[in-house]
């Protein structure tokens, strides 16, 4: 045994390495979604934001109010991540309350899933109060639209804020399969999903969207 400060001080390098390291207090909110959407609010003015946490069939997400005092002057409201329900839970909670669903309904339901993939949304407004607005709007809204004319004592407004939603119902093992319950019906021809996309964006907010989806988690 060595009694010299250098055996002492690698004894204690060898206690210290072998400590367990600190746990980490998981955040209520992602790191990442703390400043989310606070992009141009850095103006020295206070704003309050509001985050909700969504939860479906294990999965969290959260609806996202960046600036909860300024909605109605276009801030948007958008999901993190996004939401599924699973059919197999919508199946177990009407059979808890004794409703009667039939054989083909409830294979369709266990193997459903309803998915919105991206919700985001501003009531952002742009008001048509010169000629040259009213002509840029007609010129870029195709017919069958009916052209907008310039009422000086009305003054419309149209919506100018980018609005994204995207639904997918999807069935496992095809719908046809499913609901008919015959497996080489469904191996001739299926429907495996569906999927709806609502979409308006001006062409000068467009890099808003697209920032929006690349920030949405990949599977």
């Amino acid at each position: 045994m060595s009694d010299s400060p250098k055996a002492d001080s690698m004894n204690k390098n060898s206690e210290h390495s072998s400590s367990p390291p600190p746990t980490e207090k998981k955040p209520a909110i992602p790191s990442g979604k703390v400043l989310s959407g606070a992009d141009d609010l850095f103006d020295g003015i206070t704003h309050v934001g509001v985050a909700i946490e969504v939860a479906a069939s294990g999965k969290v997400s959260y609806l996202m109010i960046p600036d909860a005092t300024r909605i109605a002057s276009g801030k948007p409201i958008y999901i993190t991540a996004p939401v599924e329900l699973n059919g197999k839970n919508l199946a177990d909670y009407l059979r808890s309350k004794d409703v009667n669903i039939d054989e083909a309904l409830e294979r369709l339901l266990t193997k459903a899933r309803v998915g919105c993939e991206a919700f985001y949304f501003s009531t952002e407004k742009e008001r048509l109060d010169t000629q040259e607005k009213v002509d840029a709007y007609n010129k870029s809204v195709p017919p069958p639209a009916e052209p907008k004319i310039l009422n000086k004592e009305k003054i419309e407004e149209i919506e100018r804020g980018p609005l994204l939603m995207m639904f997918e119902v999807a069935v496992d093992g095809g719908l046809i399969g499913t609901l008919s319950g015959d497996a080489n019906l469904g191996k001739l021809f299926d429907v495996n999903s569906v999927m709806l996309r609502v979409l308006r964006c001006p062409a000068g907010k467009r890099s808003v969207l697209e920032k929006y989806v690349r920030e949405l988690p990949q599977e």
